[in-house]
């Protein structure tokens, strides 16, 4: 029989619990929505119906927690409605290519370019502003189109305009860069932000005038920019940009990039290798995306064969060519070696994603499978890329620092999404308390990389996604913190909820501490940010209120928490090798040993007498 002893609050025979303690305790269940994580339910998502919106939110998204905290979304709703926050989805500009009125601008405005000097910069530019977050330059051999762009820059009236919209969206994320960096170059002062809508606008034009539906060369490069420069000016996670990439996703299915190019004996090697790098953009920026909003990623891992790309340099593969080289060996550093080893994370971040939208409830093994999975994936980066010690990191490249600190995060996240439903579930298995531990551990580790980032002054936050994932790692360190206030505030301050989910609840509290004063600091107009900066506010000022394990946690006049540390130094999120321990099954239908029924009547507010009823039944309770 499990023993249940050392994680449920609930500690303690039946003779020795006194009734004061059973009511408190069930009504911190109530407030936390503990269900049994076995059975898919849909109040375990949402779903919004009003006049003006329907939506859906899954597991994924950052703020789906909050409904695990009623006290939370009590709060939000009630001090937030009326400033709108809490919409699900940004309301803002739709992307440009549904706006069906940038039609009527003529073909000839379109080839109006910029003069050959301002097309040599942006060019340029938007190969040389690397940033891991958008590694668009991935997606084009640098090479191959410097060939074409001379070809056809001295007579533009030969491109084709599928080219052109490329070419625009290659534009308008240069000038972004400009934005983000805060190094515009002097003829574009000022403007750079202005511009690059512009710029936007046009690809969305052209792409239209080559048509949605067409298949033509540059179709899928043009669109897959066009939607990255969508993506890539909005703070906040969007529909619209998620859509765009809906129809990116089936024309390139509809033109076989999603099968290997081997089964295609016809198709050249040059192109062959293009096209895998092509798929692999796509399918890893429309898991991001899905992941975001909490929704199913639209490329299913069963769907696809592609093979990753060779690790080669860019001048070891041009068109023409007979044959591809070898693959060098994946700790050669090259180009595209960090989008190869992004791809082992992914492989298994995608089954996980499709794991917690699936509607058939939680299985422990599968858990246990996808946990080890990423454990593997994790341990094949290569060591250029993994991370280093928080002194080392910051030496070499800035490159390459970012390259390593983003593969952690896409570790991190999917560790966090796994296994977070068993952070407020009671324990059944020694399984159980390990995913609470990798949760926790995750979310320490993320938000030490957002400290890092923001001690290394680098602009983080002009990135959705990741925003996504501090605030997702913010959320949990919440619950965590508001089930050991509730317990101790019932329980009495000895009581050691740190040997219980073996965790330091005064990193856990400096952790927030410290990401509260980073968002309070963000230049940027995030809805995203401000629901999270208040929902922080709110849980440390409950956990203050609670007396929180003798904690002295003093305000500042504004009310929030003053904080001295200026950079967490957790330790990175490692994989947990104790999930390759093979438990016995659990079946939450037929496990004898607790009475999941009972267990559902109690956390929701059910009878008192048949919870007593319960801890006399359940020994190790």
């Amino acid at each position: 029989m499990p023993d249940h002893s050392h994680i449920n609050v609930t500690t303690g025979s039946a003779e020795t619990l006194e009734r004061s303690d059973e009511l408190e305790l069930n009504a911190m269940h109530s407030r936390l929505n503990v269900r049994d994580i076995s059975r898919s339910e849909p109040s375990q998502r949402v779903f919004g119906l009003n006049k003006e919106k329907i939506s859906y939110v899954g597991e994924s998204k950052w703020d789906a927690m909050l409904r695990d905290i009623a006290i939370v979304k009590e709060y939000l709703t009630e001090d937030l409605s009326s400033q709108q926050i809490l919409s699900d989805d940004i309301e803002c500009e739709s992307p440009a290519i549904f706006m069906h009125v940038l039609r009527t601008q003529s073909e000839a405005e379109l080839l109006s370019l910029p003069s050959r000097t301002v097309m040599d910069q942006l060019v340029a530019r938007f190969f040389e502003a690397y940033d891991p977050a958008i590694p668009v330059i991935h997606m084009l051999h640098k090479p191959t189109f410097l060939q074409q762009f001379e070809h056809y820059r001295s007579k533009l009236s030969d491109a084709p305009m599928i080219w052109l919209g490329l070419l625009y969206s290659m534009f308008c994320l240069a000038l972004q860069s400009y934005v983000r960096n805060d190094d515009e170059p002097t003829n574009f002062q000022g403007i750079s932000a202005d511009v690059s809508d512009v710029y936007r606008k046009r690809a969305a034009q052209c792409i239209l005038i080559d048509g949605l539906s067409t298949t033509s060369s540059y179709s899928l490069e043009a669109l897959l920019l066009y939607a990255i420069s969508e993506y890539s000016r909005l703070p906040d996670g969007n529909s619209g940009v998620w859509m765009v990439m809906g129809l990116l996703v089936r024309k390139a299915m509809h033109m076989g990039l999603h099968r290997d190019p081997t089964w295609f004996p016809g198709v050249p090697p040059f192109e062959s290798e293009a096209r895998r790098r092509l798929w692999i953009s796509i399918s890893q920026m429309d898991l991001l995306l899905s992941f975001q909003l909490g929704l199913p990623s639209m490329i299913r891992c069963p769907e696809s064969d592609v093979k990753p790309p060779r690790n080669v340099y860019e001048e070891e593969i041009y068109e023409g060519m007979t044959e591809l080289p070898p693959s060098r060996p994946p700790n050669e550093p090259t180009l595209i070696s960090y989008i190869i080893a992004k791809q082992r994370i992914f492989q298994v971040f995608g089954q996980v994603v499709d794991y917690i939208n699936c509607t058939t409830g939680y299985s422990y093994h599968r858990v246990i499978e996808l946990n080890t999975a990423l454990s593997d994936a994790k341990a094949q980066i290569p060591p250029h890329l993994q991370v280093q010690p928080f002194e080392q990191s910051i030496v070499g490249p800035r490159e390459l620092f970012l390259q390593r600190l983003q593969l952690q995060m896409f570790y991190d996240k999917a560790i966090c999404v796994l296994n977070r439903r068993f952070l407020i579930q009671p324990e059944t298995c020694k399984v159980h308390k390990q995913a609470q531990q990798s949760c926790i551990q995750a979310a320490l580790s993320l938000l030490s990389i957002q400290s890092r980032m923001q001690h290394e002054e680098i602009k983080w936050y002009h990135f959705s996604l990741t925003n996504h994932d501090f605030l997702l790692a913010a959320v949990i360190i919440s619950l965590i913190l508001y089930i050991f206030s509730e317990v101790r505030r019932i329980k009495g301050p000895g009581f050691n909820t740190s040997a219980a989910f073996e965790c330091n609840d005064k990193d856990l509290l400096q952790a927030l501490n410290t990401t509260q004063r980073i968002w309070s600091n963000v230049p940027v107009g995030s809805v995203d940010a401000h629901k999270a900066l208040r929902m922080i506010d709110f849980m440390l000022e409950k956990i203050e209120a609670l007396k929180f394990a003798g904690l002295s946690i003093s305000t500042s006049p504004n009310g929030r928490v003053n904080q001295t540390t200026n950079t967490l130094k957790f330790n990175i999120s490692e994989p947990q090798q104790s999930f390759r321990i093979d438990p016995a099954p659990v079946d939450f239908d037929s496990n004898a040993t607790f009475d999941w029924d009972l267990w559902d009547s109690m956390v929701r507010g059910g009878d008192f007498d048949k919870l007593n009823d319960l801890w006399q039944t359940q020994p190790n309770l």
